[in-house]
């Protein structure tokens, strides 16, 4: 037997074995059918066989290995120079993934047709679009509507396609889908309806436009035209019938029950949503039955049945955290991670309901939220191993990790993107990846395992307030040391929430740029001086938000964690004032944690010395990169000259033979990057910025050097080792970024993930005297008392005292997340 009939006997195999939804024996059969065309260096064929295996993966719900698959697929055709691929390949390459939060639809998308002939599939010259639209398929399963975008308009570039209207139109549908994802609804529904058009113009069963009209019904009821949406829901589930598709029919009525469900017509939405659930089951569609659980989930709350909607909740949460499970890459599981807050925010209601007549439910709903915040942040800590501070003398050779996870899915080879993205070494194997997997999986990174070589250590627990926003109410649980819980419901909704830091922070002056030159080159920005008296903003915070739950907490002063949630991450807690015009900082020392299980991670750990025992890297004023320009604004970085006096003085406080100073031109990107790991203290005084849109760019400035822009990132930050017990980032505003249900997704978690305990970053620009005189009071205060979170009260108290200082806009904006 020729090894091309070897590869058609495999691919016989591994399709009867699909059909009857056996995926695991179709992938060992789909893999060594790969590395024999490798072996017979025929790279269309290759190429097919690759479609075959992504479009398994995605069945199977492997979306992320299925990317891998398809553009792996795009990239062996490299070698086929008529197929002009490199240019797509750069392009896919850079698409940026995104953290933006979306409502998750789980709409049917139109597949292109692979032919069971493996020889038609092999010549087929639509094959590059075709790996093009399912790379866009399988990102909009994440969600991630940026990069499917992206790979849907490579395809309709793509010559080949305009004699293909039916791939065409399957290409204009997803690209409508992701337009909507991105709330762009009327692009979306221009796109939707040119590709009705091509299906109406194909002499073929009408059956193939279903999924566009069904599309076209979503983006109808988006506009209030709702009896239109129906009837082409109606339209759209006949031809679903015709076609025998229960899976999309499944994914259809989904759509279809939300509209009766956000109608309040839960009477008609319960049996359809029943429906789609039946559909899912027979399917094997975990997706499509994690929403219809929701919705019956939704519909048994509205009417009353309490214990029910509980159960069908809690399976639709145990469902939909299989599929995050399933995601591997930071930007997708955070995105849909937010997508689907809606699942354990109405079983969270449904809890509060309860507890409103029996107190015992805050327990329950307390495990709701606890159970599902931060889990992204959680497992890239564990899965990266935090780092271990090791004194110079004894730092061994350094390699490169291997299991970090990569910001991006796509790399430049198929070995790389395997175990960047977690492919089974089996599976790599039979692509014909062991020699250079098994390589790459012997490395010895500079990790210790935590099972293996980190001995957990005993923390004593910490009280602990809880806060979770939710559309309508707020509730917040006062967590004892000794774990038990109390909770209060509070009348304020996400909306009130948001104005209410906003009015906060405005009182504070918290938009004001330190050392910058901002140009705008669209709108202006606002900007806000500090009010002269925040006071009464401030006690109203504290009577609303903080009084309520404190009052249930002993007050013995010890330090106190704060978890907050959506815009409160952004409230200036320290400040906040009781009636007697005590400071929250005065009444408990404040850290702040993203979640009690990353906190827990952090505190279990041995500790990586005392602070006097520690090696310091200080650095002050770095000579600042050129002018910025993002996002229409031009961005001049000024000199910092208090930041170097700042410096100094911090420097002054660690004896010479512990400390390493930059300064100036010294203070490169390259030489704090290469000497972080050595340090189990750092300290960066200059310039950061943080960005909203897209946090892994957020930057703190360094010196510029022959090979680096001087922007230190947090996306860089992540892929380095940086074992320290305290880093500090003390100008500007270094703990902004991406607020999520995550956290705060910037520099902060950056510095977290890559091995500090602590990270104290500022919520606003603080002019040079405060920050200078808070910080040497802080490091006084850290290095005789071994307490982060008391040496920053104690600062923050010392620095009130001065008269030039007491409006909190000058103290307040530092806060400690982390350990104490």
């Amino acid at each position: 037997m020729t090894p091309y009939d070897q590869i058609l006997e495999l691919e016989n195999h591994a399709l009867a074995a699909t059909r009857r939804r056996d995926y695991f024996e179709a992938m060992p059969a789909h893999a060594e059918a790969i590395r024999l065309a490798q072996q017979l260096a025929r790279p269309r064929l290759t190429a097919a066989l690759f479609l075959r295996l992504g479009n398994l993966l995605e069945l199977k719900g492997d979306v992320q290995d299925a990317v891998v698959a398809y553009e792996t697929g795009v990239q062996v055709l490299r070698s086929d120079p008529d197929l002009h691929v490199d240019e797509v390949l750069w392009r896919l390459s850079g698409a940026v993934k995104g953290y933006a939060a979306t409502t998750f639809h789980n709409i049917d998308l139109p597949s292109p047709a692979v032919d069971d002939d493996l020889g038609v599939a092999e010549n087929d010259p639509l094959l590059v679009a075709k790996l093009l639209i399912d790379v866009g398929n399988a990102y909009l399963r994440q969600p991630q509507p940026g990069p499917a975008l992206n790979s849907y308009q490579l395809a309709l570039e793509r010559p080949e396609i305009t004699d293909a209207p039916l791939l065409k139109a399957n290409a204009l549908t997803g690209l409508a889908e992701a337009q909507r994802l991105q709330g762009e609804n009327d692009q979306a529904l221009a796109a939707v309806e040119r590709a009705l058009t091509l299906y109406d113009a194909i002499p073929a069963d009408p059956i193939e436009k279903r999924q566009a009209l069904a599309l076209k019904a979503a983006l109808l009821d988006q506009q209030g035209e709702t009896d239109r949406a129906l009837a082409l829901f109606k339209e759209a589930g006949a031809l679903y019938g015709r076609a025998q598709d229960p899976r999309g029919e499944g994914r259809m009525l989904v759509e279809l029950a939300q509209i009766h469900l956000q109608q309040d017509h839960f009477n008609d939405a319960r049996p359809i949503f029943d429906q789609a659930r039946q559909l899912a089951e027979q399917t094997d569609d975990n997706t499509t039955r994690w929403l219809a659980e929701w919705g019956l989930g939704r519909c048994l709350y509205a009417t009353g049945d309490l214990s029910d909607a509980i159960l069908f909740l809690q399976r639709s949460l145990a469902l939909s955290r299989a599929h995050f499970r399933e995601l591997r890459t930071d930007q997708g599981r955070v995105a849909f991670d937010e997508s689907v807050r809606q699942i354990r925010d109405a079983l969270l209601d449904a809890y509060l309901t309860l507890a409103e007549s029996n107190e015992s439910y805050f327990q329950k709903a307390l495990d709701v939220v606890e159970g599902n915040r931060s889990l992204v942040l959680l497992d890239l800590m564990q899965g990266r191993r935090r780092r271990r501070y090791r004194p110079p003398s004894d730092q061994p050779t350094e390699h490169p990790d291997p299991f970090a996870m990569p910001e991006k899915d796509f790399r430049d080879s198929p070995v790389q993107m395997a175990i960047g993205m977690g492919i089974d070494p089996e599976m790599a194997a039979a692509m014909g990846l062991s020699d250079q997997f098994a390589d790459a999986r012997t490395l010895t990174p500079h990790v210790l395992s935590p099972d293996d070589h980190i001995e957990r250590v005993d923390a004593e627990p910490l009280a602990r307030l809880v806060y979770h926003v939710l559309a309508d109410k707020t509730v917040v649980f006062a967590v004892e040391s000794n774990g038990r819980v109390h909770g209060r419901i509070l009348p304020l909704g996400e909306a009130q929430i948001g104005a209410m830091v906003a009015e906060v922070r405005s009182a504070l002056g918290a938009n004001r740029p330190r050392g910058m030159k901002v140009r705008l080159f669209g709108d202006a920005a606002t900007e806000s001086a500090p009010v002269a008296d925040p006071t009464p903003r401030l006690r109203d915070c504290f009577d609303q938000l903080v009084a309520p739950a404190l009052a249930l907490l002993p007050a013995d002063g010890a330090p106190l964690v704060l978890e907050p949630d959506r815009a409160l991450w952004l409230l200036p807690f320290a400040a906040l004032q009781d009636a007697a015009g005590d400071c929250l900082a005065d009444l408990r020392p404040l850290l702040y944690a993203p979640s009690a299980d990353v906190l827990d991670e952090i505190r279990r750990e041995p500790g990586y010395g005392q602070p006097d025992e520690l090696r310091a890297l200080i650095v002050g004023d770095p000579d600042m990169p050129g002018v910025l320009v993002r996002d229409g604004m031009e961005v001049e970085l000024e000199p910092l000259p208090g930041a170097r006096t700042e410096a100094r003085t911090i420097a002054d406080l660690i004896p010479e033979e512990r400390r390493t100073l930059l300064l100036g031109s010294d203070a490169r990107e390259e030489t704090v990057r290469a000497q972080s790991p050595e340090h189990g203290i750092i300290h960066l005084a200059t310039h950061g910025i943080a960005y909203d849109d897209d946090p892994l760019a957020s930057f703190v400035a360094l010196a510029a050097g022959e090979e680096d822009d001087g922007l230190l990132t947090a996306r860089q930050v992540m892929d380095m080792r940086l074992p320290a017990d305290l880093v500090t980032l003390s100008a500007c505003q270094t703990g902004l970024g991406k607020v999520a249900g995550e956290g705060v997704i910037g520099l902060s978690r950056a510095f977290l993930v890559t091995g500090a305990r602590s990270v104290l970053v500022s919520q606003w620009s603080v002019d040079d005297a405060a920050t200078a005189a808070l910080m040497e009071q802080f490091y006084r205060h850290y290095l005789a008392l071994d307490n982060k979170a008391v040496a920053l009260q104690k600062a923050m108290q010392a620095v009130r005292a001065d008269p030039a200082f007491t409006h909190p806009s000058q103290w307040a904006s530092f806060m400690l997340v982390g350990a104490e």
